[in-house]
Protein backbone atom coordinates (compact mmCIF):
# COMPACT_ATOMS: atom_id res chain seq x y z
CA UNK A 1 0.00 0.00 0.00
CA UNK A 2 1.14 3.68 -0.69
CA UNK A 3 1.44 5.89 1.54
CA UNK A 4 -0.09 9.37 1.20
CA UNK A 5 -0.74 12.52 3.29
CA UNK A 6 -3.82 14.04 3.76
CA UNK A 7 -4.58 17.19 3.65
CA UNK A 8 -7.20 18.84 5.33
CA UNK A 9 -10.03 21.35 4.79
CA UNK A 10 -11.26 22.65 8.28
CA UNK A 11 -13.89 25.24 10.10
CA UNK A 12 -13.96 27.68 12.45
CA UNK A 13 -17.28 28.65 13.85
CA UNK A 14 -18.02 30.52 16.91
CA UNK A 15 -19.08 29.63 20.61
CA UNK A 16 -20.31 32.73 21.67
CA UNK A 17 -21.28 34.34 18.44
CA UNK A 18 -23.26 31.70 17.50
CA UNK A 19 -23.51 31.13 14.03
CA UNK A 20 -20.32 32.42 12.79
CA UNK A 21 -18.44 30.44 10.25
CA UNK A 22 -14.76 30.65 8.98
CA UNK A 23 -13.47 27.71 5.76
CA UNK A 24 -9.79 27.60 5.23
CA UNK A 25 -7.49 24.65 3.74
CA UNK A 26 -3.83 24.24 4.09
CA UNK A 27 -1.26 21.81 3.32
CA UNK A 28 0.31 22.78 7.03
CA UNK A 29 -2.15 23.04 9.46
CA UNK A 30 0.12 23.75 12.37
CA UNK A 31 1.35 26.73 10.33
CA UNK A 32 -1.88 27.64 9.61
CA UNK A 33 -3.17 27.81 12.74
CA UNK A 34 -0.43 29.43 14.52
CA UNK A 35 -0.48 32.14 11.87
CA UNK A 36 -4.48 32.91 12.87
CA UNK A 37 -3.37 32.52 16.47
CA UNK A 38 -0.47 35.07 16.43
CA UNK A 39 -2.62 37.72 13.77
CA UNK A 40 0.21 36.66 10.61
CA UNK A 41 -1.54 36.32 7.61
CA UNK A 42 -5.01 35.91 9.05
CA UNK A 43 -8.22 36.52 7.78
CA UNK A 44 -9.36 39.97 9.32
CA UNK A 45 -12.88 39.34 10.34
CA UNK A 46 -11.62 36.31 12.13
CA UNK A 47 -8.72 37.99 13.81
CA UNK A 48 -11.31 40.92 15.64
CA UNK A 49 -13.97 38.33 16.00
CA UNK A 50 -11.15 36.44 17.98
CA UNK A 51 -9.86 39.61 19.42
CA UNK A 52 -13.07 40.71 21.02
CA UNK A 53 -14.30 36.95 21.79
CA UNK A 54 -10.78 35.08 23.06
CA UNK A 55 -9.90 32.42 20.78
CA UNK A 56 -11.12 30.06 23.12
CA UNK A 57 -14.70 31.28 22.34
CA UNK A 58 -14.20 29.20 18.62
CA UNK A 59 -14.10 25.95 17.60
CA UNK A 60 -11.33 24.71 15.07
CA UNK A 61 -12.95 21.20 13.64
CA UNK A 62 -11.05 19.34 10.11
CA UNK A 63 -14.32 18.42 8.02
CA UNK A 64 -12.30 16.30 5.38
CA UNK A 65 -9.44 15.44 4.43
CA UNK A 66 -8.12 15.17 0.71
CA UNK A 67 -5.07 14.56 -1.27
CA UNK A 68 -2.94 17.89 -1.94
CA UNK A 69 -4.19 17.97 -5.66
CA UNK A 70 -7.92 18.17 -4.44
CA UNK A 71 -7.32 20.79 -1.76
CA UNK A 72 -8.16 23.71 -3.32
CA UNK A 73 -11.42 22.07 -5.40
CA UNK A 74 -12.61 20.45 -1.74
CA UNK A 75 -12.60 23.90 -0.13
CA UNK A 76 -14.31 25.55 -2.94
CA UNK A 77 -16.65 23.10 -2.56
CA UNK A 78 -17.04 23.98 1.27
CA UNK A 79 -17.36 27.57 0.52
CA UNK A 80 -19.92 27.19 -2.28
CA UNK A 81 -21.95 25.61 0.60
CA UNK A 82 -21.08 28.53 3.37
CA UNK A 83 -21.72 30.97 0.93
CA UNK A 84 -24.88 29.73 -0.65
CA UNK A 85 -26.27 29.08 2.69
CA UNK A 86 -25.81 31.40 5.03
CA UNK A 87 -26.04 35.34 5.68
CA UNK A 88 -23.08 37.15 4.55
CA UNK A 89 -22.87 38.67 8.71
CA UNK A 90 -22.42 35.02 9.36
CA UNK A 91 -19.47 34.05 6.92
CA UNK A 92 -15.70 35.23 7.87
CA UNK A 93 -14.56 34.50 4.78
CA UNK A 94 -13.99 37.38 2.89
CA UNK A 95 -14.10 35.90 -0.60
CA UNK A 96 -16.29 33.00 -2.08
CA UNK A 97 -13.75 31.94 -4.38
CA UNK A 98 -10.95 29.85 -2.63
CA UNK A 99 -7.52 30.84 -2.85
CA UNK A 100 -8.50 33.89 -4.53
CA UNK A 101 -9.11 37.58 -4.13
CA UNK A 102 -11.16 37.76 -7.17
CA UNK A 103 -14.08 40.02 -6.89
CA UNK A 104 -13.08 41.40 -2.95
CA UNK A 105 -13.23 44.90 -3.02
CA UNK A 106 -11.03 47.09 -0.63
CA UNK A 107 -13.29 50.04 1.74
CA UNK A 108 -11.74 53.10 0.75
CA UNK A 109 -10.60 53.54 4.11
CA UNK A 110 -8.56 50.12 4.10
CA UNK A 111 -7.05 51.94 0.80
CA UNK A 112 -6.44 54.79 2.80
CA UNK A 113 -4.84 52.74 5.66
CA UNK A 114 -2.43 50.75 3.36
CA UNK A 115 -1.38 54.17 1.03
CA UNK A 116 -0.67 56.02 4.59
CA UNK A 117 1.47 52.40 5.45
CA UNK A 118 3.39 53.34 2.10
CA UNK A 119 3.69 56.89 2.09
CA UNK A 120 7.36 58.34 2.82
CA UNK A 121 8.72 54.85 1.39
CA UNK A 122 11.20 54.47 -1.29
CA UNK A 123 12.69 51.58 -2.72
CA UNK A 124 16.28 50.81 -3.05
CA UNK A 125 18.05 50.60 -6.43
CA UNK A 126 18.68 47.08 -5.48
CA UNK A 127 14.68 46.29 -4.67
CA UNK A 128 14.07 47.96 -8.42
CA UNK A 129 16.63 46.10 -9.67
CA UNK A 130 15.17 42.45 -8.04
CA UNK A 131 11.57 43.90 -9.07
CA UNK A 132 12.67 44.63 -13.00
CA UNK A 133 14.69 41.07 -12.75
CA UNK A 134 11.02 39.27 -11.93
CA UNK A 135 8.79 41.62 -14.24
CA UNK A 136 10.79 40.87 -17.56
CA UNK A 137 9.48 38.05 -19.47
CA UNK A 138 6.58 38.17 -17.76
CA UNK A 139 3.98 36.32 -19.71
CA UNK A 140 1.31 36.41 -17.50
CA UNK A 141 -0.47 39.88 -18.85
CA UNK A 142 1.07 39.19 -22.31
CA UNK A 143 1.45 42.59 -24.46
CA UNK A 144 -0.60 42.54 -27.66
CA UNK A 145 -0.67 45.16 -30.47
CA UNK A 146 -3.87 46.77 -31.25
CA UNK A 147 -4.51 48.87 -34.55
CA UNK A 148 -6.60 51.60 -34.59
CA UNK A 149 -7.37 52.97 -38.45
CA UNK A 150 -8.01 56.59 -38.25
CA UNK A 151 -10.41 57.51 -41.19
CA UNK A 152 -10.06 60.79 -40.84
CA UNK A 153 -6.19 60.87 -41.88
CA UNK A 154 -6.28 57.52 -43.55
CA UNK A 155 -3.70 56.18 -41.36
CA UNK A 156 -3.54 52.92 -39.75
CA UNK A 157 -1.70 53.90 -36.01
CA UNK A 158 -0.41 50.68 -34.03
CA UNK A 159 -0.42 51.22 -30.21
CA UNK A 160 2.04 48.60 -28.60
Amino acid sequence: MKNFLAFPVFICSGVLKQGVLYIGSSINLYDRFYDHLKDISSNLHLQNAANKYGWDSFNFRIIETCLSTELITREQFNLDILFNNFSKELVYNFCAIAYSSLGYIHTDEARAAMSAARLGTTLTAEIKAVISKAIIGNTNAPRVSVYVNDLNNKKKVNYK
